[in-house]
């Protein structure tokens, strides 16, 4: 058996190793806890940054969005306008072809009375050779 104060040595050795352990653990986890937050605030920092980013991009969409709008709205107000040209270049054809039967009648007409007027022109021709020819 060990002398009292050989035991009390071997305790206050054994608290002081005890101590040391709990000295060296405590150092063991403050750093690992700087270390994780140090972490936590870049992750958090990347956090803030992406959601910034998503914010940007999600208003550029809206833009995009708008525009698009802007555009199917243009695209169907110039469809609306390209189909009554359409409508007005189907009309003035059908004009066009009652035009050209008209002046084609008118024409026809013309040339018919123009050969009538040529008969009775060769027949006074021919009237007025006779008289001569009597003379």
């Amino acid at each position: 058996a060990l002398p009292i104060y050989g035991e009390v040595g071997r305790y206050k050795l054994e608290h002081q190793h005890v101590e040391s352990l709990r000295a060296e653990e405590i150092l063991r986890l403050e750093t690992q806890k700087a270390r994780l937050k140090k972490e936590l605030d870049n992750l958090l920092q990347l956090l803030s940054s992406s959601e910034d980013q998503t914010a940007l991009l999600r208003q550029h969409l809206l833009e995009r969005e708008d525009m698009l709008s802007s555009t199917r709205d243009q695209m169907g107000l110039l469809i609306s306008r390209l189909r009554d040209c359409e409508q007005e270049v189907l009309l003035v054809n059908e004009e066009l072809k009652l035009v050209k039967e008209v002046e084609q009648n008118r024409l026809k007409t013309a040339q018919e009375e123009l050969g009538q007027e040529n008969r009775r022109l060769q027949e006074l021709v021919d009237n007025l050779n006779g008289e001569v020819a009597r003379f």
